[in-house]
């Protein structure tokens, strides 16, 4: 449409009364459903003309003009904004309640038991005491409570005699010696007692004897022995040896 006779303003205006059929007060503008359609005044020129009272005068020529609200395409986003300062950090909260014990795990295997203790002992006397009652003697093995000795003296003429003794520090010790009399509760007062046989030997005519284990227990069972014991008289004499006298060795487990 070619070059407007009248301002904008004046083709709103012929527009908007057009559009409200005519004489409708503007106020009333925002009850009434919005027009899609408006009817104009159009004159020999192309220009639009203001109407009178909602008519087109005479050469002028009605028209209608499509109302539309469409919006149009959105412009492109704007650049972004600075990052703004971080704040302050906040205070901490107080600790929470403790919770509950967790449950108690399962019990892990048990160690292997430790193995026994093993000991030895080896020793020699090279001349016997004269006696019985006067022997020499020799402390092989302490083992807790309890002392192994072994004793040397001369019987008669050149006959010796070699044993192993036990005695106990403690009274109501238990001991048993296989294979020979004696066992059960032992006093210190008993002094020292002979475990099983002696050996009974001369120069060049040697005598040996090997004793069968011997238990010895503590009066609370927490010393428990083991014992294994040999003993000798003129060991090696055949051979022309003429010392030791007496000779002792031995082994024993203790707990």
């Amino acid at each position: 449409m070619r070059g407007l006779a009248r301002p904008l303003s004046v083709f709103a205006v012929a527009v908007a009364l057009l559009a409200l059929g005519g004489g409708v007060a503007a106020a009333g503008i925002s009850s009434i459903r919005k027009p899609t359609h408006a009817v104009a005044c159009v004159n020999g020129a192309g220009s639009l003309v203001l109407a009178q009272n909602g008519t087109c005068g005479a050469g002028l020529a009605r028209v209608s003009l499509a109302l539309t609200t469409v919006r149009g395409a959105r412009g492109p986003a704007g650049p972004r904004g600075t990052t703004g300062a971080t704040g302050p950090a906040g205070h901490n909260g107080s600790p929470g309640p403790q919770g509950p014990a967790g449950s108690q795990g399962p019990q892990g295997p048990q160690g292997a038991a430790g193995s026994a203790g093993i000991s030895s002992y080896s020793a020699s006397i090279a001349v016997p005491g004269s006696t019985s009652t006067t022997p020499a003697t020799v402390t092989l093995a302490t083992i807790g409570p309890f002392t192994i000795t072994g004793a040397c003296y001369t019987s008669s003429g050149t006959t010796v005699v070699a044993e192993t003794l036990f005695s106990t520090s403690q009274d109501h010790a238990a001991y048993d010696v296989i294979g020979y009399p004696g066992h059960g509760d032992f006093n210190v007062s008993a002094g020292s007692l002979p475990i099983g046989v002696a050996a009974q030997g001369s120069p060049g005519s040697p005598a040996v004897v090997s004793h069968e284990p011997m238990f010895i227990d503590s009066p609370d069972g927490s010393v428990k022995v083991n014992l294994f014991d040999n003993v000798a008289a003129y060991l090696g004499s055949a051979g022309g040896a003429t010392v030791p006298a007496c000779s002792w060795s031995g082994n024993y487990y203790a707990n």
